[in-house]
């Protein structure tokens, strides 16, 4: 499957001086020239074994037909 348009974001937390928490956008991955859907799984992959990921991973896909 090829998938034109993705974007992958990777949150985090943060702590204010009053140790309030808020949640950060760490780091952003787009692929707006389109990636084949195998290779989005091998990006996903390589993620995973660079950056240790701790508590909940979520991730949304959508698939819009209308566009044909």
């Amino acid at each position: 499957m090829y998938i034109n348009n993705a974007t992958v974001a990777v949150l985090g937390t943060e702590y204010d001086h009053k140790n309030k928490e808020k949640t950060i956008n760490t780091h952003d991955f787009h692929f707006n020239d389109g990636i084949r859907a195998k290779d989005l799984a091998k990006f996903l992959e390589d993620l995973d074994e660079n950056h240790r990921f701790h508590g909940t991973v979520l991730v949304s896909v959508t698939i819009d037909t209308r566009k044909y």
